[in-house]
């Protein structure tokens, strides 16, 4: 795991300095640190990015907990492992996946075309299935192939890791190589493709396009101790709902600006490789606004924004005029000056100023009315 935060720490930083613009990323930038060279590329879609780690002799990979791992002998099967957590790549979020004998994991779901292959073995003679471990720790998933000659009671000749995180990432471990290059080694049956691959359908359409890396032996330099990390770059092809393609994909870092398309029901931002599939499929029509259809429902959007405003409103004017109303009747009520009755018979004699006079002396009041 510490090599793990290492690595990840030293994408991002490789990551932050590598250009973006599109003629920039197809080219390939190595690096090299004394202890190892690191090679970063892209796929032809620019839907991941690939960064390559060439090791030095005394430079050994963290070897797998055969402790806490899962033994499985091959026989003539494939084997599903649960995942602990969802694994989300490609706007996909897998939790079964496939472990082939000959190499290599895929989805156990038949609708999600998504495989992961370090390496794949053609067909087996003496060259044989010896082991395969697996183990999840956290977030992470580490399966172990390894293989050799006479039923491995030999030394092996041929070991490798997959190890793939919650978050789409995907590491490659090759530890132990024959000829020490597999550039060397085509006569031990190696296919010649592997990778990461995910094959996008666009609805409605014949098109498909497949995404990731498709590296080949004869042109990836593979050794001992070579590492090679897949990194899913943001993309608006993974989102696959109107809603989550127009706002979603303006809170990634960095932020996508997408558009959506109703005719065939995809996400592009009209420059990606959906550019052909967007202008032959009427997309976005030239002599006619947006459709119908999406514009009643902005309309009606607003209009429940709106009543849910004016619900609110009322909701509040209520409440402040019951306060209100509740706060005017608990007040206090203030104290009533004492009042002196005038007898009837005194107010009806009243006729004149001096007679008012004489009345208030009778009262003992002062003052004047």
């Amino acid at each position: 795991m510490e090599l793990l935060r290492y690595l990840s720490i030293l994408f991002t930083t490789a990551s932050l300095i590598s250009p973006i613009s599109t003629d920039l990323r197809n080219n390939i930038h190595p690096y090299n640190s004394g202890l190892y060279t690191v090679t970063i590329e892209t796929d032809q879609y620019f839907s991941t990015e690939i960064i390559t780690y060439h090791y030095e002799k005394d430079a050994k990979l963290k070897e797998m907990d055969m402790k806490k791992s899962v033994v499985h002998v091959p026989e003539f099967s494939s084997k599903i492992v649960q995942l602990p957590f969802d694994f989300k790549i490609f706007g996909l979020n897998i939790r079964e996946v496939k472990v082939m004998r000959k190499g290599g994991i895929r989805s156990a779901n038949p609708n999600l075309q998504w495989s992961a292959i370090p390496l794949r073995i053609k067909k087996f003679d003496k060259f044989t299935p010896c082991q395969i471990r697996y183990s999840s720790e956290g977030a992470l998933l580490t399966i172990q192939w390894e293989f050799g000659y006479h039923n491995c009671k030999n030394r092996l000749k041929l070991s490798f890791q997959l190890k793939i995180q919650d978050n789409g990432l995907i590491y490659f471990f090759y530890k132990e190589i024959p000829f020490g290059n597999l550039k060397n080694a085509r006569f031990l049956n190696i296919d010649n493709n592997f990778g990461g691959n995910y094959k996008y359908k666009v609805p409605g359409t014949n098109d498909t396009f497949t995404l990731g890396p498709q590296l080949k032996i004869h042109e990836t330099d593979i050794k001992d101790n070579t590492l090679i990390m897949v990194q899913p770059l943001p993309l608006c092809a993974n989102f696959h709902e109107r809603s989550s393609c127009l706002n979603d994909a303006r809170y990634l870092s960095p932020p996508l600006e997408c558009f959506w398309c109703p005719a065939i029901g995809i996400c592009s931002s009209k420059k990606d490789f959906l550019k052909k599939v967007w202008n032959d499929n009427g997309c976005e029509p030239r002599n006619s606004s947006r459709p119908v259809k999406y514009f009643l429902e902005d309309l009606n959007q607003h209009i429940d924004m709106f009543f849910q405003g004016l619900v609110l409103g009322i909701l509040v004017t209520c409440y402040l005029i019951i306060s209100s109303a509740v706060i005017y009747l608990l007040r206090p009520k203030p104290a009533r000056a004492k009042q002196t009755a005038v007898p009837s018979d005194i107010l009806i004699s009243l006729r004149s100023p001096n007679e008012v006079d004489a009345l208030h002396k009778r009262l003992n009041l002062s003052g004047n009315i």
